[in-house]
């Protein structure tokens, strides 16, 4: 993975969340606080990164051919 493990982290404890809440209720951000108190922080970094990885990605792949 491209992603840094902090980030990493977050989507884990993220997707692990949607077991008991499967949506993005107060109670399932509540979950997710338990486990990651920063992850506002994790995921605003998660979100703004992830188009650079996917660039990232896009043009490894075209260069590729």
């Amino acid at each position: 993975m491209m992603a840094p493990p902090r980030i990493i982290d977050y989507i884990v404890v993220h997707e692990l969340c949607h077991f008991h809440h499967r949506n993005h209720s107060d109670a399932f951000w509540n979950e997710v606080d338990k486990v990651l108190p920063d992850w506002r922080e994790r995921k605003e970094c998660s979100v703004n990164a992830g188009q650079v990885w996917i660039s990232e990605r896009q043009f490894e792949d075209n260069t590729a051919m």
